[in-house]
């Protein structure tokens, strides 16, 4: 990739790291490969993550968020799946599926309401 290796700001870089970002993305942000990121984070003496990163928060902050305000919509808001997922450019299997990462039930799966 294009740049420079040695002028990477290898403070920031560790610091999203820490935050949650991956080493692609870093990689991609800072125009090199994700495995010059992983390796400059090891000599900078970052504590690497396991692969996969931890269940209920992968793909760092912005993922977290959205999970959160996926909960939210469906607790305290009422919505259905379908909804929040059509307002998050999700499917609504998608959103199930998080809720249930975030160990969240589920009581109306995609909105279809029974008549009695």
């Amino acid at each position: 990739m294009g740049r420079n290796k040695s002028n990477l700001p290898m403070e920031q870089i560790k610091s999203e790291y820490e935050s949650g970002m991956s080493f692609k993305t870093l990689g991609e942000k800072y125009g090199v490969s994700l495995f010059t990121i992983r390796n400059r984070l090891i000599k900078a003496g970052a504590q690497i993550r396991k692969r996969g990163g931890v269940k209920g928060n992968r793909g760092g902050k912005e993922l977290q968020d959205r999970n959160n305000k996926i909960v939210e919509a469906y607790h305290q808001q009422g919505k259905i799946l379908r909804e929040i997922g059509e307002e998050l450019g999700l499917s609504g299997e998608r959103v199930r599926q998080i809720l249930n990462q975030m160990e969240v039930g589920t009581q109306a799966y995609w909105g279809c309401v029974e008549d009695d």
